[in-house]
């Protein structure tokens, strides 16, 4: 008996979930979840012979993880990130010898753009994000072997971000009550003398649970769509999930692949 196993897709002429199904399989049952999502991939065109038609609806998804960012940008820039920066560009007028009026036009400019650029980062990144990491991860499950095309990735991430949702939902009401960004859900609860700004803090925080949840589900995701054994599936993911928590933690922003 082989030592490893390939996570098999289901039958293209079998039943399919609706979008709710699949939606709510992501957490309850990824491996079926995908199955569905991956048998509508690639459905015969009625009118074109030969060609295939995307009908996995990967974009409704894309869409919830969009608002969900786009939620939570609306509320934590203005309750949260901007105080935090006020204080930091009084501070720095200041000190460069400005007048405490100069300080509070500096503040209220800041503030009339913080919020539309936070939205439309939150927005534009989380597209740029997917397409970007689909992209890579097509790559790379080809390298191995995958039998995917790029639309079976761009499914795949997508639908598994629906997890980085969740952990931003879950989270909101923390940052609502605490009134910061950082909330620990991962070993960074156990380092109580790190700071946000420590580069061991932002390797840690790559490590929150939701984040090792979405990583889980892409292995699921990735295998069942390019029919690979699920050991080679998770090499490549995770390696990749390490080397960009590696390097996101060394820059100022850190964690972009955190789940939240």
């Amino acid at each position: 008996m082989a030592d490893e196993k390939t996570i098999g897709s289901g039958g293209a002429g079998a039943p399919q979930p609706g979008l709710w199904s699949r939606i709510v399989g992501v957490f309850a049952d990824p491996r079926a979840a995908f199955e569905s999502v991956t048998s509508l991939v690639s459905v015969p065109d009625p009118v074109e012979a030969g060609k295939t038609r995307d009908r996995s609806l990967w974009w409704v998804p894309l869409v919830i993880v969009v608002a969900v960012g786009v939620a939570v940008t609306a509320y934590t820039v203005p309750n949260i990130v901007m105080p935090q920066q006020a204080t930091a560009i009084r501070e720095a007028v200041l000190e460069r010898g400005g007048s405490p009026e100069q300080a509070d036009d500096a503040i209220r400019m800041s503030g009339a753009i913080g919020l539309p650029m936070g939205i439309v980062s939150a927005a534009l990144g989380t597209f740029i994000f997917v397409l970007a990491g689909a992209g890579l991860l097509h790559l790379l499950m080809k390298l191995v072997g995958g039998k995917g095309m790029f639309r079976h990735s761009r499914a795949v991430f997508s639908y598994a971000l629906l997890v980085s949702a969740l952990g931003s939902l879950v989270k909101l009401p923390l940052m609502m009550s605490k009134k910061t960004m950082f909330i620990e859900t991962g070993p960074t609860l156990f380092f109580r003398g790190l700071e946000p700004s420590d580069k061991l803090y932002r390797f840690l925080s790559g490590f929150d649970i939701f984040t090792l949840w979405l990583v889980a589900v892409l292995i699921v995701g990735y295998a069942v769509a390019y029919r690979l054994p699920a050991r080679k599936a998770a090499v490549i993911v995770i390696v990749l999930w390490l080397a960009l928590t590696g390097l996101m933690s060394l820059l100022p922003g850190g964690g972009m692949f955190s789940a939240s």
